[in-house]
């Protein structure tokens, strides 16, 4: 697709969503952490979060092992990362048939293969974030200190409609508005961002009650009708999985503790 947004249907199979999500839920749910409203994990690399400074809510350096977190000795407050060993076979999806399977003469490599072919542009972060009743996020472009030319985004359980703005200005605030559209994030898609829509666009989820699915039409006909899935606790979740390659110019968790502690002694 045109300006860098590409839409994958199906990008899972059942099975490889019920994998996952028996990965982040398992231990009673322990592997989660609460930041502000929402439920989140990170698996692999760290890094701290430039619009929130605060200590308590920043991923902790080392990984929180299965024997802590099955001890409830892992840090409560801010969430640790955890060994990506038991995600690397989604990572190892996006280089394999299924984007091969694709290719059509003329077609890019970035659009066969993702995060294209080097090595050291690989996934090396996946921040899984859970969403249940009405719970967004607010329009934000993605730092581009902190994250690779590549933003991919994987759902799953429920459907839900991201918004996609194109603002005047360069800011997060900014409601002055070029463009701005929709993009329906089914169950098990996956959904990038490059180019164009990851530098330039801001993405986000509204608070809206209802999502409306177009419903599909049958053989030689048309159809209007929609399907409603309403988000309302407790039938609606859904858990996303954002797959981020992390810059080494992004704000580091040590360097930032470090200088914080220096200054204190100087006081």
């Amino acid at each position: 697709m045109k300006g860098g947004l590409r839409y994958y249907p199906n990008f899972l199979s059942a099975d490889e969503e019920e994998q996952l999500l028996r990965i982040v839920d398992t231990d009673d749910g322990r592997r989660w952490t609460k930041v502000f409203r929402r439920r989140q994990q990170f698996y692999g690399e760290v890094y701290y979060h430039t619009s929130q400074d605060v200590s308590a809510v920043q991923p902790t350096l080392g990984m929180a092992s299965d024997e802590a977190i099955r001890a409830d000795e892992a840090p409560g407050i801010s969430p640790t990362a955890q060994d990506m060993a038991p995600m690397q076979f989604l990572v190892d999806k996006f280089y394999n048939a299924f984007f091969e399977a694709g290719n059509k003469p003329g077609q890019c490599e970035e659009e066969c293969f993702v995060f294209g072919r080097n090595r050291p542009d690989f996934p090396i972060q996946i921040l899984v974030s859970e969403y249940l009743d009405n719970f967004g996020i607010s329009s934000h472009f993605e730092d581009e200190e902190a994250f690779g030319r590549v933003i991919a985004t994987i759902s799953l359980l429920s459907p839900i409609f991201m918004s996609i703005e194109k603002p005047r200005k360069h800011s997060n605030s900014c409601q002055d508005l070029l463009h701005e559209t929709k993009v329906l994030l089914e169950p098990r898609s996956l959904f990038v961002m490059s180019g164009d829509c990851r530098y330039h666009w801001r993405h986000g989820i509204s608070r809206h009650r209802q999502v409306f699915i177009p419903c599909t039409a049958g053989a030689g006909g048309s159809s209007s009708s929609m399907r409603v899935v309403e988000r309302a606790a407790p039938l609606y979740r859904r858990v996303s999985f954002t797959i981020r390659h992390l810059l080494p110019g992004r704000k580091q968790v040590g360097s930032h503790q470090q200088s914080r502690t220096s200054a204190e002694q100087e006081q």
